[in-house]
């Protein structure tokens, strides 16, 4: 059985990941397609074999309550690294991914990986980031790819925001998720 929004539209899932920006839905399989009939959100998360209709809050983390499951023949979902997702129904397939660029500035602690190492030695670029920038007490520091990271820099990284959790935990830990 479909889903069927209060105002007696159908929403054609299809129709809605056509219109939605490659970049608006990660690995989570989470998006809110507008109802074509009153205009109205619905907030939707993907499953194999179908998806689920509810919604979400914050209860100390991000929390989905399904209200309605609908099946969809055909639909698989595929997440890969870091966060995209493949959806395919049939012989249709989409490629989502979060890919909006970010900027953070990481504290590095006496006991990180980075402590000690020169920024070439580092090399974010493997991981999807870039340096844009460091501070030593609270202040900019011109720096260079001999540059060594001491305890309780800072450090400015720019990427999508899953590529910088993989810099911090190979910045803190010498590994990443991706590796792990």
């Amino acid at each position: 059985m479909p889903y069927t929004c209060d105002c007696r539209q159908k929403l054609d899932l299809s129709a809605a990941l056509d219109a939605l920006p490659t970049d608006h839905m990660g690995s989570s399989g989470m998006f809110s397609p507008v109802c074509s009939g009153c205009g109205r959100s619905i907030e939707v998360r993907l499953k194999n074999g179908g998806f689920e209709v509810g919604f979400s809050y914050f209860g100390g983390s991000m929390h989905f309550e399904p209200m309605q499951r609908v099946k969809v023949k055909g639909l698989i979902i595929a997440a890969s690294d870091p966060d995209d997702l493949t959806v395919s129904i049939g012989s249709r397939q989409w490629h989502f991914g979060i890919r909006r660029i970010s900027n953070s500035r990481f504290c590095v602690f006496a006991q990180a990986f980075a402590t000690g190492k020169r920024v070439d030695e580092l090399n974010f670029t493997q991981w999807g980031v870039s340096l844009t920038g460091m501070e030593r007490g609270h202040i900019p520091l011109e720096y260079s790819d001999a540059t060594v990271i001491e305890p309780n820099d800072f450090l400015w990284l720019s990427g999508p925001s899953p590529y910088l959790t993989r810099a911090w935990h190979y910045m803190n830990d010498g590994y990443s998720s991706k590796t792990s």
